[in-house]
């Protein structure tokens, strides 16, 4: 009896055990997260940067694939970018007036539009 009992504890282990390991082998691997980077520079007399998330594309297609062409696209990964100038801009014939801005796009194959957006702090 005592036999017995000890088989079925070390069989039950040993199950219990090879479950515990094959499920916990299926975890996919996890993506790379966004590293953050920024950049300076300057605009005639304005001084701007650009804070952004670099992706981890991964063999992944992104534009055209995960995120279809002519829908609009939050730039960067985790948080959206930002653009911040101390001087008023003229983009595109459009004045920007000095702050700190979003950066939205709308892909195309051929053409990307661009939007500063002044609501800031968008998360992926």
């Amino acid at each position: 009896m005592k036999k017995s009992f000890q088989l079925k504890a070390v069989l039950g282990f040993v199950i219990a055990l090879f479950t515990v390991t094959t499920v916990f082998a299926q975890d996919a691997p996890k993506p790379k997260p966004a590293t953050n980077e920024s950049v300076q520079g300057k605009i005639g007399d304005a001084n701007i940067s650009i804070t952004y998330g670099s992706p981890s594309v991964q063999n992944r297609k992104i534009l055209g694939g995960m995120e279809p062409y002519g829908k609009p696209w939050r730039a960067g990964g985790n948080a959206s970018t930002t653009f911040t100038t101390d001087k008023d801009l003229t983009v595109e014939g459009q004045k920007l007036p000095a702050g700190k801005y979003s950066i939205f796009m709308i892909p195309d194959e051929k053409e990307w539009k661009v939007m500063f957006n002044s609501q800031t702090g968008q998360w992926g």
